[in-house]
C-alpha cells in the first residue's frame, strides 16, 4: 500500500511539471505562477520530496548538526506537518562542512545540510527545474535530468568531424569552478522565479554559508544547489558556439575566430555575475592534437575522422586501483575479485561509446597479471583461476543499458510533449509536440 502511494506521489508531481515545462514555452506567465504554487502547497509533493531524501538518495546515511541520519514512519509526517505550517517562513539551521577524497584521491568540501532542510531544497527545486529546462540553451548539458553525458560526447563527434571541417578548428577550455565560490547574490534572486517570501529564505541559506558547486545527482540530493549554479552560469554559451557540462565550459573556434575577443566577452561576462573577478583557466587546443573532457580524450585523425578515447589520467587511476587491489597480499583471490567486478564494470560502462581497439584499453596485461598473482594460491589451479578472471575481465559486448551499472534517471520532459491549438479554418484541434513540431490533425 505504500509503495502505491509512493507511485502516486511521483506520478502526480511530474504531470504538475510538465504542464509548468509546457506553459514556460508558450509563455504563459499567469499560469507558471498558479502552477508553482500548486507544486510547493501539495502534499504529494512534501511527501515525495521526503521520500527521496530520506529513502532514495545514497547520502541519506550523513548527518547534518542535528545527528540524524534516518527518520522514523512518524517522524517523516511531522517534517511533513512542518513544512506545511512553516514552509514560506523557513529558518534553516547551520551547514556542516566535511571534506570528502574523490576516486582519483583529491580532496573535495561538501556541505551538509540537516534532513528538513533537505527536504525543503527538493520542494523548492520542484517548483524551479521546469522552468529553467525550458529557457536553458540546448548545448549545457551538466547536471541536468532531461540530458544524458553522452549527449555531450556525441555533439562533440559531431561538431570535429569530417564534414564539419573539425581538423581545422581550435577548442578553448575554460575551467568556472573556482569562480563559483564567489557569486553575486543579489543578481542570482533578481534572475530566478520564484515568490518573494521563497527568496527571503535563500537569502537565509547564503547568509549560513551556502556556496555554490555541482554535486553529483546519483549521490547527493542537492538538486537545487545544482540548479543555482546553473542558472548562474545560464548565458556564457550564446557567447560563441559552445558546449557546457556544468563548470566546464569549451568553445568551439573555426580559422577566423579570435580567441581574444572571446576572453573579453567571458571576461565581462563573469564580472556581471562574480566578483571579485579572478583569473580562469584559458586553454587552447588544436583539434589534430586532440584535448581532454569529461575524462574522455576528443581529437581528429590524419584522414580527418573524430575519435574519442579514454584520457590519459583517467586511464592511470583507473589502473591504479586495480592494479592496487590485484598486488594486495591481505585479500584473498575471491574478496579481490569482488572489489574488481564494480570497479572495472564502471569503467567500461563509462567508455561503452569510446574507441577501445587495442591490447592497451582490453586491459590484456592487467588481466595477465591477475591470472598470475590469483594462480599463486594453493587453493587455485588452472580452471579456477581462469573462471575467477573471467569473472572480473569481460567483453564490452555484454554489456547492455540495464546492466551498465550507470544509473539512468527517468526525466519528466522527455519524449513529445503535445499541446492543442484551435484552428477555424478547419473547425478542428490540432495536436502538436513543442519540440519536434510534430502536428496531429483530429
Amino acid at each position: 500500500m505504500l509503495f502505491l502511494s509512493a507511485i502516486f506521489w511521483d506520478k502526480s508531481v511530474i504531470l504538475f511539471q510538465k504542464r509548468l515545462f509546457k506553459s514556460v514555452i508558450v509563455g504563459d506567465i499567469s499560469t507558471v505562477v498558479r502552477l508553482q504554487k500548486i507544486i510547493l502547497q501539495s502534499n504529494s509533493s512534501r511527501l515525495y520530496a521526503i521520500r527521496l531524501v530520506t529513502q532514495v538518495c545514497s547520502n541519506k546515511r550523513i548527518s547534518g548538526v542535528d545527528g540524524k541520519t534516518s527518520l522514523t514512519f512518524l517522524e517523516r509526517f511531522e517534517v511533513n506537518e512542518n513544512l506545511k505550517a512553516n514552509f514560506a517562513n523557513w529558518v534553516p539551521q547551520r551547514l556542516k562542512n566535511l571534506t570528502v577524497f574523490k576516486i582519483d584521491g583529491d580532496p573535495s568540501f561538501l556541505q551538509v545540510f540537516t534532513v528538513s532542510d533537505r527536504v525543503w531544497q527538493v520542494l523548492i527545486s520542484f517548483s524551479l527545474q521546469p522552468v529553467y529546462e525550458a529557457t536553458f540553451h540546448p548545448r549545457s548539458f551538466g547536471f541536468r535530468s532531461s540530458h544524458s553525458l553522452y549527449l555531450v560526447q556525441r555533439l562533440l563527434l559531431c561538431s570535429l568531424g569530417f564534414s564539419a571541417f573539425g581538423f581545422q578548428k581550435r577548442v578553448v577550455r575554460l575551467d568556472l569552478s573556482s569562480a563559483l565560490c564567489f557569486y553575486n547574490r543579489n543578481y542570482l534572486l533578481e534572475k530566478l522565479f520564484l515568490p518573494r517570501s521563497i527568496k527571503l529564505i535563500l537569502n537565509r541559506f547564503f547568509y549560513n554559508g551556502l556556496v555554490l558547486n555541482f554535486y553529483s545527482p546519483e549521490k547527493f540530493s542537492y538538486g537545487l544547489i545544482n540548479l543555482l549554479s546553473n542558472v548562474m552560469l545560464h548565458g556564457i554559451e550564446d557567447i560563441h558556439d559552445s558546449v557546457r557540462f556544468g563548470s566546464e565550459v569549451l568553445f568551439l573556434l573555426r580559422p577566423r575566430d579570435n580567441e581574444k575577443v572571446i576572453y573579453s566577452l567571458v571576461r565581462s561576462f563573469l564580472e556581471e555575475r562574480f566578483f571579485p573577478f579572478r583569473g580562469i583557466s584559458f586553454q587552447i587546443f588544436l583539434a589534430s592534437v586532440g584535448f581532454d573532457f569529461l575524462g574522455w580524450h576528443f581529437f581528429v585523425s590524419s584522414k580527418g575522422n573524430s575519435l574519442v578515447i579514454p584520457s590519459l589520467s583517467d586511464y592511470q587511476s583507473f589502473l591504479l586501483r586495480v592494479k592496487r587491489i590485484i598486488n594486495n597480499s591481505n585479500y584473498g583471490s575471491n574478496i579481490k575479485v569482488s572489489k574488481l567486478y564494480p570497479i572495472i564494470k564502471q569503467w567500461r560502462a563509462y567508455h561503452r561509446f569510446s574507441c577501445l581497439k587495442g591490447s592497451r584499453f582490453s586491459l590484456y596485461f592487467v588481466k595477465k597479471r591477475a591470472f598470475k598473482v590469483f594462480s599463486k594460491e594453493s587453493r587455485q589451479d588452472f580452471f579456477s583461476t581462469k573462471r575467477l578472471v573471467n569473472r572480473c575481465f569481460y567483453f564490452l559486448d555484454s554489456f547492455s543499458s540495464s546492466n551498465s551499472g550507470l544509473e539512468e534517471f527517468p526525466s519528466p520532459y522527455s519524449g513529445h510533449l503535445i499541446f492543442a491549438s484551435s484552428s477555424g479554418f478547419f473547425n478542428s484541434f490540432i495536436l502538436g509536440c513543442i519540440h519536434c513540431g510534430m502536428k496531429l490533425l483530429t
